[in-house]
C-alpha cells in the first residue's frame, strides 16, 4: 500500500513568496540539501526535498590497519502544498508522500528557506470518513477501529483493536456504549467502488492506500481536511 502523511503548514507570506524562495532553494552540494519545484499553480506546490548524507565507516584489516572510508548517498522526499486560506500569511495542507520515519530535517530546510514556518499534526474526525465513504459508496465496510481512552474504572483506561466484516464501530459501540471513546484508526474496504481495495486512515493524518486509488485518496482527503478546517475556528487551525 501506498502511504502519505497529512500535515499543517503556516508560513508568514504570500504564495508567491514561497514559490519564488523554493525555487531560489534549489539543491546545491554544498550546503547538502535543497529543493526541487516540479508543479506550481495558485492552488498548488509540487516539490521535492533533496537531502545529501555523508558518512565515514572506518574498516580494519585483520593486521589492526584501519582505514576511513567516507560515503556519500542522497535522498529525496516528495510533497505537495495546498492553499487552504492566503494572504500575507498562507496556510497549507502538506501531503508528504512515503514519509520517512522522521520530518524532522524536511521541516528545518522549510523553516531555513521561508519566514515563519510553523507545522502541526491534523486532527481528522475519522469516524466521520466513513460516514462520508458510506454515502458515496455502497460498497464501503469498516473493518477495523483502533480505539483508545476506553474507560474501564474510574482507575484504568484501554485501547482495543476491533476486526470485523461489517461494522466495526457497531460491533464496538455494542460492547462499550457509554464511552468517550477516542478512534485513532480505521480501515475501510472498498471505499472507493466494488474492486477488492483499502484504505487505513489514521487521526493524525497517515493514510495507506493501494496503489490504483493513491490520487482519489489524496483528493478526497484534501476534501475532508479543507470541509473540516473551515467548520472550525482560526484558533484551532
Amino acid at each position: 500500500m501506498n502511504k502519505a502523511k497529512w500535515l499543517k503548514i503556516e508560513i508568514e507570506c504570500t504564495h508567491k513568496k514561497i514559490v519564488d524562495l523554493v525555487r531560489l532553494a534549489q539543491f546545491n552540494e554544498r550546503v547538502g540539501y535543497g529543493f526541487d519545484l516540479s508543479f506550481r499553480d495558485g492552488k498548488k506546490v509540487g516539490l521535492r526535498f533533496i537531502e545529501k548524507i555523508a558518512s565515514v565507516e572506518v574498516i580494519t584489516d585483520p593486521y589492526g590497519v584501519s582505514t576511513s572510508v567516507e560515503t556519500t548517498r542522497y535522498s529525496s522526499i516528495q510533497f505537495q502544498l495546498y492553499v487552504f486560506s492566503a494572504g500575507d500569511t498562507t496556510r497549507y495542507f502538506m501531503e508528504v508522500n512515503s514519509p520517512p520515519r522522521s520530518l524532522r530535517t524536511l521541516v528545518a530546510a522549510l523553516a531555513n528557506t521561508a519566514p515563519g514556518v510553523t507545522v502541526s499534526e491534523v486532527d481528522i474526525p475519522v469516524l466521520d470518513v466513513f460516514a462520508v465513504l458510506r454515502r458515496s459508496s455502497i460498497t464501503a465496510r469498516l473493518t477495523r477501529i483502533k480505539a483508545s481512552q476506553l474507560k474501564l474504572t474510574e482507575d484504568s483506561v484501554a485501547k482495543v483493536d476491533v476486526v470485523s466484516t461489517k461494522n466495526a464501530a457497531a460491533d464496538l459501540k455494542r460492547f462499550f456504549p457509554s464511552n468517550d471513546v477516542t478512534v485513532d484508526k480505521i480501515r475501510v474496504d472498498r471505499p472507493f467502488g466494488s474492486l477488492a481495495h483499502a484504505v487505513e486512515l489514521t487521526r493524525t493524518g497517515l493514510i495507506s492506500v493501494d496503489a490504483a486509488y493513491t490520487e482519489t485518496a489524496s483528493q478526497f482527503v484534501l476534501d475532508l481536511l479543507t470541509k473540516h478546517y473551515q467548520e472550525t475556528s482560526k484558533e484551532e487551525w
